[in-house]
């Protein structure tokens, strides 16, 4: 309701620093069109003033920069996972949602199986699209890296740690 308001303000030609003085918040300030730098809000102010992880992800934030400002990778509708899910539904795979930087706990947050956790990341390692290492970075495990076809070289994990993500003998 507000942020109409002020998308009507906006289009009737209300700049970003009288829509400020006017009240408007900065989430309601980029619901309503305003860019981000006429809007001139940190992420980490913005959440604080009530941005939801969907408003941010649709502002154009990453989910490393939510993850940072304290938004969690799970725990529903207001989570970096809710907003993958919501993805997830309208299409994303777990490769595309991965190489939009959501992370494996943001995957496994939005239901993604194991299976194509690991199917997203092979995927991404065969399109030379992410080496082992910004794997790693990026959260992924030993075993997550092994079964997505990264060699034990590349890994640099231990026996124990691929024991313990599920990795068998063979797979090792």
């Amino acid at each position: 309701q507000i942020s109409g308001l002020a998308t009507g303000l906006r289009e009737g030609g209300l700049s970003a620093s009288d829509a400020r003085r006017a009240g408007y918040t900065a989430a309601q300030m980029l619901d309503a069109g305003y860019d981000r730098a006429e809007v001139g809000a940190s992420l980490a102010d913005l959440k604080a003033g009530g941005m939801t992880a969907a408003q941010a992800y649709d502002a154009g934030y990453t989910p490393a920069q939510m993850a940072q400002v304290g938004y969690a990778p799970a725990g529903g509708t207001n989570s970096i996972g809710g907003v993958l899910a919501s993805q997830k539904a309208g299409g994303m795979t777990a490769a595309q949602a991965a190489a939009k930087g959501f992370s494996p706990a943001a995957l496994t947050a939005a239901a993604y199986t194991p299976e194509e956790i690991t199917a997203g990341l092979a995927e991404r390692r065969q399109g030379g699209d992410c080496t082992a290492q910004q794997a790693k970075d990026q959260g992924y495990s030993a075993a997550q890296l092994i079964k997505s076809g990264y060699s034990k070289a590349e890994v640099g994990g231990t026996l124990g740690d691929l024991k313990a993500g599920g990795v068998t003998a063979k797979e090792a």
